[in-house]
């Protein structure tokens, strides 16, 4: 597989925008069409595309649940490190 870094480069403003147009959570559908899309018109062959944007899919999907992941473990660890303390005076 070879989609060249110039190629994705070229196409991922046009990307970007057409993800802020959708209307479906996660941009699902619309994220694949765009890149489809704007890969086809720069010349890249349809199966690399269709690899590349299975690929980006596991990868964005593996990110997202790695960082919510280490967030979590991140509070169950130190919610009860920095507990407020109230002053009473009498």
């Amino acid at each position: 597989m070879h989609v060249s870094f110039g190629a994705v480069l070229l196409a991922a403003p046009l990307v970007q925008t057409l993800i802020l147009i959708g209307f479906i959570p996660g941009a699902l559908g619309t994220l694949e069409a765009g890149w489809f899309g704007a890969l086809t018109l720069l010349g890249v062959d349809k199966a690399e595309i269709g690899i590349f944007l299975v690929v980006l899919r596991i990868l964005g999907e593996a990110a997202l649940i790695s960082v919510t992941i280490i967030g979590s473990l991140y509070y169950f660890i130190n919610k009860n490190i920095a507990k407020p303390t109230v002053a009473i005076n009498t």
